[in-house]
């Protein structure tokens, strides 16, 4: 096994959102991920398009940014290590609702959307843990969401 490869294995192995998954599940999600590198300025997601790819983050940090009239581009949210870009590419009409920009060089999985769709269907089992997993991702993201809401306005 060379280097690239046990990097490979380690980051899906090491990875927080795949610790609720079995040994045989992360194999399946190792087929259909490839290991990504952004650079820093680098989108990995345009608002608007199409969402075909769940990115788990090894290293480096994500700004989930979005424009607003008058005010430019605001960043909504930083994501980092061990932790998932966004979920909306599971959620029809998969499309981006932010655009997602590598703050410095970024590493970490990519997930094929369409492979994972085949795997629920395929395996009931997965797909139950991979929606609990996605949920517990969106609570945290809306709970910190009031929190920075409560802050703006004492």
């Amino acid at each position: 096994m060379d280097t690239t490869t046990t990097h490979f294995s380690l980051m899906l192995f090491e990875h927080g959102f795949l610790d609720a998954f079995s040994e045989f599940q992360r194999s399946a999600l190792a087929y259909e991920s490839r290991h990504f590198t952004a650079a820093a300025g680098e989108y990995l997601a345009r608002i608007g398009e199409p969402a075909r790819t769940l990115y788990l983050i090894h290293s480096g940090r994500v700004a989930v940014e979005c424009g607003m009239p008058g005010r430019g581009v605001v960043p909504v949210q930083t994501i980092g290590s061990g932790e998932v870009v966004d979920c909306s590419c599971l959620i029809l009409p998969e499309r981006w609702p932010f655009d997602c920009r590598a703050l410095d060089t970024v590493e970490g999985l990519a997930i094929d959307v369409e492979s994972l769709q085949q795997m629920c269907q395929r395996d009931p089992g997965f797909g139950c843990q991979l929606f609990r997993q996605l949920l517990a991702v969106t609570t945290n993201r809306l709970n910190a969401t009031r929190l920075q809401l409560l802050e703006m306005y004492p």
